[in-house]
């Protein structure tokens, strides 16, 4: 009965952890912010302090939240340069482009592939939109650490969306690569263009919005195959059924 029990709380832990930690990936907390007390989290989804603390404590391993003096949790405020300055990990580890690629298409094409004949959630899509409009603003402004950023959390919410929780654990840990990635693609005056053989004197940054768009728009058309296609463009990856 013991072990019985402890397994229960430790799922109660795991779905708070879920629900807090998406509530800060939807900018519904926003960097600087003081989350709730642990009692008044235990009172609003209806757990114990216990779970709530243990929940809490492994969004700060994870360095989503911070603890400062005088008590409490806030949201920690992502900076784009900590990714990407001191040790690359792509040369670290001896990654080019196209290995990055191959397991980008292995993720997002099948995390795709998972949507087939399924109802999406309107503020699924409407994450995406808003991702879509964040990559405009930094295009706008040529601020290519915001784009960057808002590509990153437009892809990995295609891996979200699909339900396959490995899928989003393994986009979150190749995070900080694929910010590497793209600050390598992007600078101040353009965007090296991510489609093969793309025609010289394209506004590269205005390009990759309107392929984003065109994905949010397949998906909500429901075809599938279309939004395959287009990020096949990006990541080299077939273009017909699941890998």
């Amino acid at each position: 009965m013991a072990n019985t029990d402890k397994v229960r709380r430790l799922s109660v832990m795991d779905q708070l952890y879920g629900l807090l930690k998406e509530k800060i990936e939807r900018n519904e907390w926003l960097p600087g912010d003081r989350l709730p007390s642990e009692n008044e989290l235990a009172k609003t989804y209806g757990v114990s302090r216990m779970s709530v603390r243990m929940a809490l404590q492994k969004l700060v391993a994870l360095e989503l939240l911070e603890v400062k003096n005088g008590g409490g949790y806030f949201v920690k405020d992502f900076q784009f340069r900590k990714v990407v300055e001191h040790v690359s990990g792509m040369m670290l580890h001896n990654i080019d482009y196209e290995d990055f690629n191959q397991f980008r298409a292995l993720i997002e094409v099948q995390s795709l592939e998972l949507l087939r004949g399924k109802a999406l959630r309107p503020r699924d899509l409407k994450t995406m939109s808003d991702c879509c409009q964040a990559m405009d603003a930094a295009a706008r402004a040529r601020d290519p650490e915001a784009f960057a950023r808002a590509d990153y959390e437009f892809h990995r919410q295609i891996c979200l969306m699909s339900g396959n929780g490995m899928f989003v654990y393994s986009y979150e840990l190749v995070g900080p690569l694929f910010l590497e990635y793209l600050s390598q693609h992007y600078d101040a005056d353009k965007l090296v263009p991510p489609i093969r053989d793309a025609a010289p004197g394209v506004d590269y940054y205005a390009d990759a919005v309107r392929y984003h768009e065109e994905i949010v728009q397949a998906l909500r058309s429901g075809d599938i195959q279309r939004a395959k296609e287009i990020v096949a463009c990006f990541t080299h990856a077939p273009q017909g059924g699941a890998l």
